[in-house]
């Protein structure tokens, strides 16, 4: 017969059976949180396009749309530079989404034509030359000028080239 647990032993048994539990359900809230954000996304109506990119090079690429210096019909380059999202090669990435709520339907409905310019530019370009250079020479990869439907019809993905 085993002689009765000590006290400190009691304790030690107890911190490791905590140990293992928090081993377990820190992961376990870590994962539900992660679920639970990309849930809520879907919940609060936030649309992407994506790019699949089948370009050697990494892409890139700024939209024109509501709020911006130039939008289409005028498919000049904006004087300053605009942020830009980049997809690297062989890859489908989301690079625009709408705003929390909105949709593309309502977006298009607050442009003056009913089409979105999607900027394209090479990596090496933006690299190499200034934007005033590359604004005043147009130094683009592609512009994709797109109405709600072209978008629907590729289900919200652009594919480049």
């Amino acid at each position: 017969m085993n002689p009765p647990a000590t006290h400190t032993q009691l304790i030690g048994h107890k911190l490791k059976v905590n140990n293992m539990k928090q081993t377990i359900i820190i992961p376990m809230i870590i994962l539900s949180m992660i679920v639970t954000a990309f849930a809520c996304r879907k919940k609060i109506g936030r649309e992407t396009i994506q790019l699949q990119n089948n370009y050697y090079d990494t892409i890139y690429t700024f939209v024109a749309w509501s709020g911006m210096e130039h939008i289409y019909p005028d498919t000049t380059l904006p004087l300053n530079k605009p942020g830009m999202r980049f997809v690297p090669p062989n890859k489908k990435w989301a690079f625009i989404e709408t705003g929390s709520g909105g949709n593309w339907s309502q977006i298009f409905l607050q442009l003056p034509s009913d089409t979105l310019s999607v900027y394209l530019f090479n990596a090496d370009t933006l690299a190499v030359y200034n934007w005033p250079q590359i604004q005043k020479e147009y130094k683009i990869l592609k512009r994709y000028d797109l109405s709600l439907e072209d978008l629907e019809r590729g289900n919200f993905t652009i594919t480049y080239p």
